[in-house]
């Protein structure tokens, strides 16, 4: 018998009213989501594990009410937002890892480094849990990972949507990496709005240079990747759009505390964002899963412009299994200082504590080669 309890605490607060709210609204999100889930493993020999859970997502906006007040008696059933159920397979392939999923299972269990060029911070934390299936490959100098999150069935009234990722780095020398990013997200009207479907691929390959270690620090690294896009309205369009840009990270950190920097030059990576489909609906939030501040513009433009990130942050050493972080971030585009957000992210997952759920790489010394153990 094998259990988990994953515990969120998101506070973000955002103020925008210095840049006109033109990319984010001003706003606070405070919220907390629990996650229990308990199942079953099977050790078949030393190299094959498999694992079935099940479990259920629990999430309150913190002063928000799930239910008005003439339905009072279900408010805290509405507090429980969706069944978790997956199957996990984890096996030994000569010098490769390979780890499996499949059902609805947490977001967390993806360990691809998505920016939130891909992925903003709120979404990551409100849709938890992926749907489909994810295969992951540990390697002694690389890992990558690909998946499928279906995230709508074609109906009335729903739409067919459904997302291929990626990400994959490989560790050339221990200063110097390479890898990329993918997203392929795929978006269809409502078979009552008539037929229409909206394609949008990112796709960012990477170079990284790590130097943290030789100068004791806990990171110093810089990453310059391309970010190529490539969307269609197959009803509004006849040809595609390529949005694309370059982009650069640095990350320093000493003694916990850390700043994160990331700056891009290119074309407005939303052009669809203030469109509607067919049915009348804004694509938004609803065509792009990253920060809107990659659109750039007010008028979600292909024109040429600039986007900087700065992210001062505390975060703590406090437990193996419990992962602090106490954070500002401000930005800026052409136009200047455009806000900035306080943040505290706290998030405890008991499964590193209780069922030691980590690949372990011992090194041989006689025999010069890694080892893994589940």
């Amino acid at each position: 018998m094998v259990y988990d309890v994953d515990f969120q605490y998101y506070f973000d607060n955002r103020e925008f009213t210095t840049g006109g709210e033109k990319f984010l609204n001003s706003m606070t999100i405070n919220s907390a989501r629990l996650t229990p889930s308990a199942g079953i493993e099977i050790r078949q020999s030393g190299t094959l594990e498999h694992r079935i859970m099940a479990g259920i997502d629990i999430m309150k906006n913190m002063g928000e009410a799930p239910v008005d007040d003439s339905q009072s008696s279900l408010n805290n059933w509405k507090l429980f937002r969706e069944i978790t159920l997956y199957y996990r397979i984890r096996a030994i392939l000569g010098n490769t890892v390979v780890t499996g999923y499949a059902g609805i299972f947490p977001r967390s269990m993806t360990v691809g480094d998505y920016t939130p060029a891909f992925i903003s911070d709120s979404l990551r934390h409100f849709d938890n849990n992926l749907e489909g299936i994810l295969v992951q490959f540990h390697m002694p100098k690389g890992f990558c990972e690909v998946g499928l999150d279906w995230m709508g069935k074609e109906g009335e009234g729903r739409r067919e949507r459904f997302m291929l990722y990626s990400y994959g780095i490989a560790n050339v020398k221990p200063w110097f990496s390479a890898g990329w990013r993918f997203n392929g997200y795929h978006l269809a009207n409502p078979t009552d709005a008539h037929l229409g479907v909206c394609d949008n691929v990112l796709a960012e390959p990477f170079v990284k240079f790590s130097y943290g270690k030789p100068l004791g620090l806990q990171e110093l690294s810089a990453e310059l990747g391309w970010m190529q896009g490539y969307q269609r309205d197959r009803l509004i369009d006849e040809k595609a759009v390529f949005p694309h840009g370059a982009e650069l990270t640095l990350k320093a950190k000493k003694w916990n505390v850390g700043i994160w920097n990331t700056s891009f030059v290119g074309t407005g990576m939303m052009p669809y964002y203030n469109s509607t489909d067919v049915a009348g609906n804004k694509y938004g939030s609803l065509l792009y899963f990253g920060d809107p501040n990659y659109r750039l513009h007010e008028d979600s433009s292909m024109s040429t412009g600039f986007y900087d990130r700065m992210e001062i942050f505390w975060q703590p050493n406090i437990a193996e299994f419990v992962d602090l972080r106490l954070s500002a971030v401000m930005h800026f585009n052409e136009g200047g200082f455009q806000g900035w957000q306080q943040r505290l992210g706290i998030v405890v997952c008991l499964d590193r504590l209780l069922n030691g759920n980590k690949i372990i790489i011992r090194k041989n010394k006689k025999q010069k080669e890694k080892i893994y153990t589940l």
